[in-house]
């Protein structure tokens, strides 16, 4: 299984834009978190799980598209995300897989979510 472990690209700050492998399965907890200048990436459909707070503190990341395969996602994997950043979502809101954490998006989380067909 080809994965990024948990905090793997954590807090690289000067970190600005990242091509994952389209074989890539899993991205470990807190592997972008705090990478603040990340402003492009794109999950492959390849990946499946997402685990928590992966994405938090990616102030420079003004939207992301979580790919429909995403079938497992962590708790507050958006935790500081802001009005001016998006997540698309290619589920309905009250048809996310049972494999999302309830709190997926965090408590302090702000951003614009669109959900498929909405």
């Amino acid at each position: 299984m080809i994965l990024i472990t948990d905090g793997t690209f954590g807090s690289c700050e000067n970190l600005e834009r990242i091509e994952l492998p389209t074989t890539l399965k899993y991205i470990g907890g807190n592997a972008f978190r705090g990478c603040t200048s990340l402003a492009s990436i794109t999950i492959p459909n390849s990946v499946t799980r997402i685990g928590e707070h992966v994405f938090d503190d990616c102030t420079s990341l003004k939207n992301i598209t979580i790919p429909s395969t995403v079938t497992e996602m962590g708790y507050e994997v958006f935790e500081s995300w802001t009005a001016e950043q998006t997540i698309y979502v290619p589920f309905k809101e009250n048809n996310l897989p049972s494999g999302w954490a309830e709190d997926w998006l965090g408590y302090y989380c702000q951003a614009n979510v669109v959900y498929a067909g909405e």
